[in-house]
Formats: C-alpha cells, structure tokens, sequence
C-alpha cells in the first residue's frame, strides 16, 4: 500500500531538509499514527494528499 499523504510529506520535507530528515520525520508520523492506531482502535482513515 502506497500512502500519497506520506509520499507528499516525504517530498515535501525533502525538499526543505533533505533525504535523510525526510526519511525520519516520515518514519515518526508513521509511528505516531500507528501508536493512535492502536491505542484508540479505530481504523486508520488517510488524509488526502494537498498538492499546490
């Protein structure tokens, strides 16, 4: 599964900070989502992409 909110937010910070902050502030929101996931029980929802 390919996720278009973390690829823009990967890109996006890329951009900004480069490939290895990238890769880390996109593998703490995938944590962070993951902690909520499961601490809450709910199904996980993907915001949508916004590309400007």
């Amino acid at each position: 599964m390919h996720s278009s909110y973390l690829r823009y937010r990967y890109s996006r910070i890329k951009a900004k900070k480069g490939t290895n902050s990238a890769i880390v502030a996109v593998a703490r929101r995938i944590a962070e989502v993951s902690y909520f996931i499961l601490k809450e029980k709910r199904p996980y929802i993907e915001k949508p992409a916004v590309y400007s």
